[in-house]
């Protein structure tokens, strides 16, 4: 059976080819799918998926290939990738101290005094 055959058997709203489905979790025509791309990486060669499904979107896909990138490839990308791993710690690190400071925080209620009740 065809993609198109496929779509139209199951009323898809969108079929194709992802060839760029990144290890970060984004898929090319749905987004930032981290679940999905997981489960994509983690099932084999040369077989279908079973049903998968996310917040924004339900899908099966035809696994043709992995494909491991080559060195020039990630020199071209090593600093955008740098730059997305720094950006994640600092992200977490922040984090972690906000909920580390509101822990910490000695909170007192003053509305009664400002509000009548």
């Amino acid at each position: 059976m065809s993609l198109e055959e496929a779509a139209k058997r199951y009323r898809s709203s969108h079929s194709g080819e992802a060839k760029d489905i990144t290890r970060n979790g984004i898929v090319s025509g749905l987004g930032r799918e981290p679940k999905l791309v997981g489960t994509l990486f983690a099932l084999p060669v040369k077989a279908w998926t079973p049903v998968l499904a996310s917040e924004s979107s339900v899908l099966f896909a035809f696994i043709d290939a992995h494909r491991t990138p080559s060195e020039e490839e990630f020199q071209k990308q090593a600093g955008t990738i740098r730059q997305s791993v720094l950006n994640e710690r600092r992200q977490v690190a922040f984090v972690e101290w906000m909920q580390a400071v509101r822990r910490r925080a000695k909170i007192i209620d003053y509305r009664e005094n400002f509000f009548e009740a």
